[in-house]
């Protein structure tokens, strides 16, 4: 069996070769894994396919009026609203009501509590009555 010798000239040069397309292959990777996640997140704020959505879209139309908004308001009393108008949206949960309204007001150009109002987190906390109760803002 014959041996190819490589020279350490060559050897390090395909090292650093090697290398170079792990690194390119690995950030390209990352780009696409990014990508996806971004048209994700687009698609779910911009769809209407849900219909919870349509729902939800109706609801708070008709609910964010101009007397409620640029007003801090309890999220609990909002949620309790909305289960309470419409049987549809009764089993609509916190989270799929954060993400409904965080679209409804992305679509319209409304500000779901900015940052001057808000906590490092993202959310409005108050104290109502000695309990620590999470409020919402929407600034137009």
């Amino acid at each position: 069996m014959i041996k190819i010798l490589r020279s350490p000239i060559k050897s390090f040069f395909s090292w650093i070769f090697r290398e170079e397309l792990n690194d390119l292959h690995y950030s390209i990777t990352e780009h696409r894994i990014l990508k996806k996640q971004y048209e994700k997140e687009i698609s779910n704020v911009t769809s209407n396919e849900n219909p919870v959505s349509i729902l939800f879209k109706n609801w708070a139309d008709g609910f964010f009026k101009d007397h409620l908004l640029n007003v801090e308001l309890s999220l609990s009393v909002i949620i309790e609203e909305m289960r309470d108008t419409n049987p549809f949206l009764k089993y609509c949960s916190v989270k799929t009501f954060n993400e409904n309204l965080k679209s409804y007001c992305l679509k319209k150009g409304f500000i779901l509590n900015p940052y001057h109002k808000a906590q490092p987190d993202g959310r409005i906390l108050k104290t109502i009555s000695g309990k620590v109760t999470e409020m919402i803002y929407i600034e137009t």
